[in-house]
Formats: structure tokens, sequence, C-alpha cells
């Protein structure tokens, strides 16, 4: 990582300017090594120098932000993103649609499972199933079976993972009958 901070800070005396590309590898590789604080250093840098980050430099962020289970700043975050009219992708929804789920907050989860619908962008099977395991989790089992019937109208296959998520939920709360059904129509689907 040092090395590639030193090749940035030396392209001005080589008459180069680092561009977006160059910012998004720097900050994604400090994700990745786990230096947030440096990586949004070096996003501060960023916006200094006039560059507008784009999708990339907010995801390495907003994952950074997601892991640490930290709300307030992946809020913070995504208000940025979107006063700067960055279009998140499905790798930001899913990150920030996780990190509620996982702790119990699917209200927060499904306004921005929502707003994957208003950004323009189509949910995936990764999308509908953080949902719907959030409401497994928390015992909502006809909301998650809603919502899996909602993913087949929309033309977007449940997987095996999505199957096992239902399962597992139907199983927990002792709806063998309802497990042996979807199961059947697991097998039956391929």
């Amino acid at each position: 990582m040092e090395e590639a901070f030193e090749l940035m800070n030396a392209m001005p005396s080589k008459g180069f300017s680092p561009g977006v590309y160059t910012y998004n590898t720097v900050i994604n590789g400090l994700h990745k090594s786990g230096r947030y604080e440096r990586a949004k250093e070096v996003f501060s840098e960023m916006l200094k120098s006039g560059l507008c980050p784009d999708s990339t430099t907010y995801r390495s962020l907003l994952m950074e932000a997601c892991k640490k289970g930290d709300a307030v700043e992946v809020e913070k975050i995504f208000g940025d993103m979107r006063s700067r009219d960055v279009v998140p992708d499905l790798v930001c929804f899913s990150s920030i649609m996780s990190l509620f789920a996982r702790s119990g907050n699917l209200d927060k989860a499904l306004v921005y499972f929502n707003s994957v619908k208003e950004a323009g962008l189509i949910p995936d099977n990764v999308i509908y199933t953080i949902l719907i395991n959030g409401y497994c989790r928390k015992g909502m089992i006809s909301e998650a079976i809603s919502l899996g019937n909602e993913m087949l109208r929309q033309g977007c296959a449940m997987d095996v993972v999505t199957y096992n998520t239902i399962l597992h939920g139907l199983c927990k709360r002792k709806m063998l009958g309802e497990a042996d059904k979807l199961f059947r129509e697991m097998t039956e689907r391929g």
C-alpha cells in the first residue's frame, strides 16, 4: 500500500494528476487492508483535488462502514453519494441492506430496498434474499414468503441460498408442512 501512496504522490512531479481511477484503486486497497480511516483521508484529498467520486469510490467506503456496523457513517456516506448524484450500484445497496437487516432494522432495510427500484435498478436475488433473511430471522415468515413470491413474479429466480433461507425460517418456526412443500417446489424447479 505504501508503494501505491508513493506512486500517487509522485505523479504531479512527473506531470500527471491522479484521476478517479487512481484514487479508487488506493481507496479500495485501503478498504481491503482494513485501513478505513486512511481511506477516508484519501477520499478527502480526492474531493479537495476537484475530482468527483463515482459509485466505485463510494462502494469501498460503504462496504467498510457496513463491515464495522456503523449505521450513522453508512447513512452519511450514502447521503453524500446521493447529493453528488452518484447512483449506487447493487453492491452498495446490498451492503447497506445487509447491515440493517442483520441488526434487525427491517424498516430501514426496506427503505433501501425501495430505493433500489427508485434508482432505476432491478433487484437481484441477493437483494431479495437479504430482506427475506431479515424477515425469517424476525420470525416474519409470511412476509418472507410473500417477498419470495414477488421475486418470482418480477422474473428473479430463487437460488439455493434463497430457498434455504426460507426453509430454515420455516423449520425454526416448526412449520414443517410448509417446509416440505417448499422443498418439493425447489427440487421441481431444479
